[in-house]
C-alpha cells in the first residue's frame, strides 16, 4: 500500500512538472499571438514576421518600430536618405536588415526583452521573480515532505529499500522540475501580457519585486529530516487492547537513535500486563540485534520478527505454546534459538532463510514441525527431535540438516 501511494504521488508530480514546462515554453508565443500587433507596435508589424515581411514594410514604419525599442537594429544603407523617417515607402529596400530580422516576431521580442533585462541588471541565475520564487518554494516544500517521509518509513521499518528508491526517483524529477523554472520566461510573460505599456517601464516594475535566490534554500529539506529524527531519539511502542485477556499487545515498535540495536518490551502498560506481540511488531527492523521479551507474553503472532536481518539472539517467553508461521523468516544473523518447554508446534516457514542458525533446542513437548520451517538454514547441520514429533517432507528442504530422534 505504501509503495502504491508513493507511485501515485510521483506520477502526479511528474504530470505537474511536464505541464509546467510546457506552459513555460508556450505561454510567451500564445500571449503574443493573442495580440500580435499591439504586443510590439501599432505601426503595422506583421504577425510572426520573417525577413521577407520586414523588407516589405516601408522604411519609415520599420525605423519607427526600431526606435521605439532601442534603435539598435535598423540603420540607413550608405547613399540613402540621412533621415530614415523621410524615406518613402518605395525606399524600403534601402535599409539594412540585421540577422535578427530573419527570426520570428516572438524570437525578436524575446531578444529585445532579454536585452532590456540585462540593462536593468537582472541575473536569472541568482534572482527570482515572485512567480518563480513561489514555484521554487513549493518544490523545496515537496522535497522536505518526502525526506521527512523517508525518515519516518526508516524508523517504522516499513520498507527502507522502497523508500530509498522512491527518494532517488523523486530527487531526479525535482531536479528536472527546478531546471524548468525560468525567471526570464516569467518576465517575458508579464511584459507580453501588458502590450500597451512601455517595455522598459513594465520590465522595471516587474523587476522591482525580484528577490535574491537564497543559497541555503536547499538546506531546508535536510533540516526538516533532522527535526523528524529528533522525534525518534528514543524508541516508541504502539499498543492495542489484547485478545488474550485484560492487558495489551504490542502493535508496533519503532527503534530510536539511542537504541538502534537493542529493544526491550516492558512487562506492563498502564498498570496492565503486556500479553502479546502482533505480526507487525518488529517486522523488517533491520538494525535490531537483541530483543528482550517479558514472560508475561503468551503469544507471538506470525511474522513478528520477519526480516530482522541483524537479529542475533533472543530468549522466548515460557508461556507461548507455538511458533507461528514466518515468525523468524529471513533472520539471517540468528545463530541459536531455544524453544521453551510447552511449545507443541512450529508452523511453516517459521525459520525459513535463517542462514546463520546453527543450534536449535527442541523440547519434548514438540508435536509437529511444518513445511519449510527450517528451509535454507545452511548452517543447521543437525537437530534432535522427540520421537513423537511429526515433520513435513519439506521441513528441512535446501538445508544440510541431519535429523536425529531421542
Amino acid at each position: 500500500m505504501t509503495f502504491i501511494i508513493f507511485i501515485i504521488f510521483l506520477f502526479i508530480i511528474f504530470r505537474l512538472i511536464k505541464k509546467s514546462k510546457k506552459n513555460d515554453s508556450s505561454q510567451a508565443g500564445k500571449t503574443a499571438a493573442a495580440k500580435p500587433t499591439a504586443a510590439v507596435s501599432n505601426k503595422g508589424l506583421p504577425k510572426n514576421g520573417t525577413a521577407q515581411d520586414y523588407r516589405a514594410m516601408d522604411a519609415k514604419t520599420l525605423y519607427e518600430y526600431d526606435q521605439a525599442h532601442g534603435g539598435n537594429f535598423v540603420q540607413p544603407m550608405p547613399g540613402s536618405s540621412e533621415d530614415p523617417a523621410q524615406v518613402s515607402p518605395s525606399m524600403g529596400n534601402q535599409v539594412s536588415f540585421p540577422e535578427i530580422y530573419s527570426k520570428s516576431q516572438t524570437q525578436i521580442l524575446n531578444e529585445l526583452i532579454d536585452g532590456q533585462m540585462e540593462k536593468l541588471g537582472f541575473d536569472p541565475g541568482k534572482e527570482d521573480t515572485p512567480g518563480t520564487a513561489k514555484r521554487r518554494r513549493i518544490s523545496i516544500a515537496l522535497l522536505s515532505a518526502v525526506l521527512a517521509g523517508v525518515v519516518v518509513i526508516a524508523f517504522f521499518h516499513l520498507s527502507i529499500a522502497v523508500a530509498i528508491i522512491l527518494l532517488i526517483v523523486f530527487i531526479i524529477l525535482l531536479i528536472y522540475y527546478m531546471k524548468s523554472i525560468n525567471p526570464m520566461a516569467e518576465v517575458r510573460r508579464q511584459i507580453m501580457a501588458r502590450p500597451d505599456e512601455d517595455m522598459e517601464y513594465t520590465a522595471a516594475e516587474v523587476l522591482s519585486q525580484r528577490t535574491p535566490r537564497s543559497r541555503f534554500l536547499i538546506a531546508i529539506p535536510f533540516l526538516a529530516a533532522a527535526l523528524v529524527m529528533l522525534l525518534f531519539l528514543k524508541p516508541h511502542i504502539i499498543y492495542e487492547p489484547s485478545e488474550y485477556g485484560e492487558g495489551y499487545d504490542v502493535h508496533f515498535y519503532t527503534v530510536g537513535l539511542t537504541s538502534l540495536t537493542d529493544a526491550q518490551i516492558p512487562s506492563s502498560y498502564k498498570g496492565k500486563p503486556v500479553l502479546g506481540l502482533r505480526g507487525s511488531s518488529f517486522r523488517n527492523a533491520f538494525t535490531l540485534k537483541r530483543v528482550s521479551i517479558p514472560d508475561t507474553i503468551v503469544d507471538i503472532r506470525g511474522g513478528a520478527f520477519s526480516g530482522c536481518r541483524s537479529l542475533q539472539g533472543l530468549q522466548l517467553p515460557t508461556k507461548i505454546k507455538e511458533i507461528r508461521a514466518k515468525t523468524f523468516e529471513n533472520c539471517s544473523s540468528l545463530r541459536s534459538i531455544e524453544i521453551p518447554s510447552g511449545v507443541t508446534q512450529i508452523h511453516a516457514h517459521a525459520f525459513y532463510g535463517c542462514s546463520d542458525l546453527a543450534m536449535v533446542s527442541i523440547p519434548d513437548s514438540m508435536q509437529s514441525i511444518g513445511s519449510s520451517a527450517f528451509r535454507r538454514c545452511s548452517s543447521l547441520v543437525s537437530i534432535t527431535l522427540p520421537m513423537s514429533c511429526v515433520i513435513d517432507s519439506r521441513t528441512f528442504k535446501e538445508s544440510p540438516t541431519n535429523v536425529e530422534y531421542r
